[in-house]
């Protein structure tokens, strides 16, 4: 799946079946969690701004 939206970045987390643990106990779902659920948006932030006209060269990186 290739992620080109904050929406699928989201899902593609959602997808996968992570093994994240926070105080001992398993997150679920890293995307709801309020430990984890700030650091998933920031990132999913910048797949927004990629998609913006506006800052598509400052939020896109290419691979040389």
């Amino acid at each position: 799946m290739k992620i080109k939206t904050a929406q699928d970045y989201l899902k593609s987390l959602r997808k996968l079946n992570h093994k994240v643990y926070y105080k001992g106990k398993r997150i679920k779902d890293v995307t709801r969690h309020p430990a984890t659920a700030p650091h998933v948006r920031a990132a999913a932030v910048t797949y927004a701004l990629a998609s913006d006209p506006e800052y598509k060269e400052l939020a896109t990186a290419a691979s040389i």
